[in-house]
This record gives structure tokens, C-alpha cells and sequence, in this order.
């Protein structure tokens, strides 16, 4: 087991060697404080990973996320998974292998489309994907049955289906936060320019 403490040269030293385990340690590289959620961590495969049960990676100016994130040992048992203000584009398809997600926040960054296996995590409460570049969402999004609270603000691109339009209807209102004209909005005649995605940001 390896474990990461606070110390320059230590963390230094680990992201030599993780470097040199292949593509599931290569993801821990991209956490740019020193300490990684959790205590200790198993990496090398050789014990059961410890990951929390809750893992917050915001602010690290992640760009990419592979689909070794959700190959990890224990990622199954993990109940919220907060992605906050990153850089991210795209989430694998792989997202569905965290089958006891509770919780899920992509806030602030620019995605523009969503795996549909999101519609496959069927214990999910809570889905934060404000303040993105999304243009659609998931068909099978409707068909999250334990779905308490959704956020959707933020996304002048998104477009979403007549059935999707219903089902946001059926939620409780107070717990679902979108722009006002969502359920109104045509097809966009361009689509939204960098320079316009970034002035909502900053």
C-alpha cells in the first residue's frame, strides 16, 4: 500500500513510480494537491482499493477523464463522485460500472454531451450538471426512478425531447433548477462560441 501525505518530495517521488504502473494509476497523476481523497490508497492491484465513499476532485483543472477512473477496485461502492469546475468534455461510458451512485456533480465545465449508460445508474438522487455546454441529454434519463434533484442552468445550448420535457414536469419543482426557457427553447440557429461559454464562466 502506498500512502500519500502533504510532503513535496514524497508526492514527487509517487508520481514518479505511478507513472511507471500504466493507465489505471495514471488518473491519481492529475490531482494536483498533495493528498488524494482517502488516507491510503492501494493502487498496485495487489489488495482491495480503499477508495472513499465519497470522492471530491473540483478545482484540479482535470481535462480528461479515462475509463481507468471507473475500472478501479471499489469504484462500484462509491455513493458520490463530485467533478467540479474542471476542464472536462466528455465522461466514459464506463460511468455505469458505479452502481451505488447516489450523487454526481459535473458543475462548471464543458461538457456538451453525456453518456447514455448515465441513464443505467439506477440508484442515483442527485445529478448536478449545471453550467456546461450540454446540447442533449440521455433518452434513458427519464428512466431514473430514484432522482430527486437535477440541475440543468447554465446550459443556453441544450435542447431536450417532448417525453424529457414531461418528465422533468413529474419531479418536485422545487428540487429541479433549469433556465427558464428550457421548456420553451427551438433549435439554436449557431452554436455557442468559445468566447461566449467562457464570459458565463468567468
Amino acid at each position: 500500500m502506498t500512502a500519500i501525505n502533504k510532503d513535496v518530495s514524497v508526492y514527487r517521488l509517487f508520481n514518479r513510480w505511478a507513472r511507471r504502473q500504466g493507465p489505471v494509476c495514471r488518473f491519481w497523476r492529475w490531482a494536483k494537491k498533495y493528498g488524494i481523497p482517502g488516507d491510503v490508497i492501494t493502487l498496485n492491484g495487489a489488495e482491495q482499493n480503499c477508495l472513499p465513499a465519497h470522492i471530491a476532485l473540483d478545482d484540479y483543472g482535470i481535462e480528461r477523464l479515462t475509463s481507468a477512473f471507473f475500472q478501479l477496485s471499489g469504484i462500484e461502492h462509491v455513493d458520490s463522485i463530485s467533478l467540479k469546475r474542471n476542464r472536462l468534455k466528455k465522461i466514459p461510458e464506463e460511468i455505469s460500472k458505479c452502481t451505488a451512485l447516489k450523487a454526481l456533480s459535473l458543475r462548471g465545465n464543458a461538457i456538451k454531451l453525456l453518456p447514455e449508460s448515465l441513464g443505467c445508474l439506477e440508484n442515483i438522487e442527485f445529478l448536478d450538471l449545471a453550467d456546461n455546454r450540454l446540447i442533449g441529454l440521455p433518452h434513458d434519463l427519464v428512466h431514473l426512478g430514484q432522482l430527486k434533484a437535477i440541475s440543468l442552468e447554465g446550459n443556453p445550448n441544450l435542447r431536450i425531447t417532448e417525453v424529457q420535457k414531461a418528465w422533468l414536469k413529474t419531479l418536485d419543482g422545487d428540487q429541479v433548477t433549469i433556465d427558464t426557457d428550457l421548456l420553451e427553447r427551438k433549435p439554436r440557429a449557431r452554436p455557442e462560441t468559445d468566447e461566449e461559454y467562457y464570459s458565463r464562466q468567468y
